[in-house]
């Protein structure tokens, strides 16, 4: 809990000084039980603001491994329950999914995952990698589909100019329906659910 709240703290800060204003929508959709967030990627900027919209809920993140490797950053995620993904490796990639569906089954946290696996440059949504909806399908929880809009203004306009980041909160396909489709199906209902959002 400690290094959870530092880092919330630290996050904050920084998205102030980096003169960055958000918005979240759609809250009271978010499931009570733990959930596999995914949402699209923008800018580096994507999970701080995911951090400080959902401060008020235990979520994690499942992150490339360079990432872990932030001095400092790393660290906090590490100790909040954050995971790396080698999406290189299947053998670690599955390790990663296999833990996180072992800590939305017992309830520890929610988690975060962009399944694009990689920021879109030109903001049009990429190809998902459907192997990362496998932890939600394993621990029988909801996937909750978001969409970011406006991260990838932050870099050009900061600290001068202020910039608007919105997380919408567009759906949440239920266990059942998670349980009851490949991780194909699931990957291909998300990203038409994002689609229609942006």
């Amino acid at each position: 809990p400690f290094y959870r709240w530092l880092m919330h703290r630290t996050v904050e800060l920084f998205l102030f000084f980096c003169n960055v204003r958000w918005k979240i929508e759609g809250l009271e959709k978010l499931p009570d039980t733990p959930y596999l967030l995914v949402s699209n990627h923008r800018s580096g900027f994507d999970p701080l603001v995911m951090m400080a919209a959902l401060k008020k809920h235990r979520l994690n993140f499942i992150s490339k491994p360079e990432n872990m490797k932030i001095p400092y950053v790393g660290s906090f995620l590490a100790k909040t329950g954050s995971m790396a993904i080698d999406r290189n490796d299947d053998r670690k990639a599955l390790k990663t999914i296999l833990a996180v569906a072992d800590q939305l089954k017992k309830g520890v946290a929610s988690y975060c995952i962009y399944p694009e696996g990689t920021r879109s440059k030109t903001c049009e949504l990429l190809p998902f990698r459907p192997g990362c909806f496998k932890a939600a399908q394993r621990a029988k929880a909801p996937v909750v589909v978001a969409v970011t809009e406006g991260t990838e203004r932050i870099l050009k306009r900061t600290p001068f100019r202020r910039s608007h980041a919105t997380i919408r909160i567009c759906e949440v396909l239920d266990a059942e329906t998670v349980a009851a489709h490949k991780t194909v199906e699931i990957s291909e209902m998300a990203r038409e659910i994002m689609l229609n959002n942006l």
